[in-house]
């Protein structure tokens, strides 16, 4: 499935397969789909994905990104101008990629994750609330693991706060 707007908003739900969607302006919604590949560009507008399984590629340049019960071995997210909240429904075993220039990021994992953590920041502050193996900090950046380290998470901001806590199961 191929979605190209220049301005209006997307919903998209139930969809199995590819999905490629690319929007000038408007906000996007895609809900309850099981996706071989996911590749979304956002130039305007917020962007919300929810119960999506599969590989996903989302680019925003401006707008919040909201990634609620998502999961998949890969996951990349790079945002100019926006928050970035994400909720990985499964653990982290595979590589997931979250960068933002100007915004907060908020991510969500499960305790069961198996990853190499890595977490920066130029201008903000970084918030890590559950134990990290081999756990380097300092005011900037904080590394460590989780499980064997099988996959990566890698999570930057130029500007803005990182949060990183582990997912609330009963939400």
């Amino acid at each position: 499935c191929r979605v190209q707007t220049l301005s209006g908003n997307v919903n998209v739900s139930a969809v199995d397969g590819s999905l490629e969607v690319s929007a000038a302006s408007g906000d996007i919604q895609i809900a309850s789909s099981q996706l071989a590949l996911l590749t979304l560009d956002s130039r305007s507008g917020n962007v919300s994905l929810s119960e999506v399984h599969g590989a996903i590629n989302l680019r925003s340049a401006s707008g919040d990104v909201h990634l609620r019960q998502v999961s998949g071995k890969s996951l990349a997210v790079e945002a100019v101008s926006g928050d970035v909240f994400v909720d990985l429904s499964q653990p982290v075993d595979g590589s997931v990629s979250i960068r933002t220039v100007n915004g907060l990021v908020s991510c969500e994992i499960s305790e069961a994750s198996d990853c190499r953590v890595h977490l920066s920041t130029l201008r903000g502050n970084l918030e890590v609330a559950l134990p990290l193996k081999d756990e380097v900090r300092d005011s900037k950046r904080v590394t460590g693991q989780l499980g064997s380290g099988t996959g990566t998470l890698d999570v930057s901001a130029g500007i803005g706060e990182l949060f990183l806590r582990l997912r609330d199961s009963t939400a």
